[in-house]
């Protein structure tokens, strides 16, 4: 063999070898891509679905609150009516004719029945003190009452003695009961609106 056949040779050979080298990469190439394009597509697949998830609870909790905020605006709105049905009922109350508002204040007077007094200090509006002095003369004539006007009182009185005061005001009827009263007119207003 000469030279120029050795060389050539060895050039072919190398050839051959830089061939299937060559051939050999790019298959590693290839699967490094379509690897590399799998992990990609999972990763991108698990983003995805991080961000659905995330997005959604997001959304539910968005309309979590909104209903929280519109059962609280419901609320406040009841409260708001019911409150203006009781000032209305005190309104009324106070308008009750003679007889009527006589026999409430005796209901209330009744309440200090359990209480010895010998004196005490009354404290209503003018315009029903004769009537509300009437009523607690009447039921305890051992009691020395002094009869004082209070322009804070719309309706009933207020007793004081020297260790107690007590609150016998339309006021404070409606007030003790507040719960029970707004439990009747919840159901009769809102359930009629509801009901139809």
């Amino acid at each position: 063999m000469s030279l120029e056949n050795i060389k050539e040779k060895i050039i072919s050979d190398a050839q051959k070898d830089a061939d299937k080298i060559m051939a050999s990469t790019d298959k590693q190439i290839l699967e490094m891509r379509s690897l590399a394009k799998s992990e990609l597509e999972e990763i991108k697949s698990e983003i995805l679905k991080d961000a659905k998830e995330k997005a959604q609870a997001i959304r539910n909790e968005k309309i979590i609150k909104q209903k929280i905020q519109n059962s609280n605006d419901l609320l406040i709105a009841k409260r708001n009516i019911i409150n203006k049905i009781l000032s209305q009922v005190l309104i009324e109350i106070e308008k009750l004719d003679e007889e009527k508002y006589l026999q409430l204040i005796s209901k209330q007077a009744d309440k200090i029945s359990s209480i010895s007094l010998s004196q005490a200090n009354v404290f209503c509006p003018q315009d029903k003190k004769e009537l509300i002095k009437k009523v607690l003369e009447k039921k305890y004539p051992k009691v020395n009452f002094t009869f004082n006007n209070s322009k804070n009182i719309q309706g009933g009185f207020k007793i004081q003695t020297k260790n107690s005061s007590i609150n016998l005001t339309f006021e404070n009827l409606i007030e003790e009961n507040k719960t029970t009263l707004e439990s009747k007119i919840n159901q009769i207003a809102f359930n009629k609106i509801i009901n139809g």
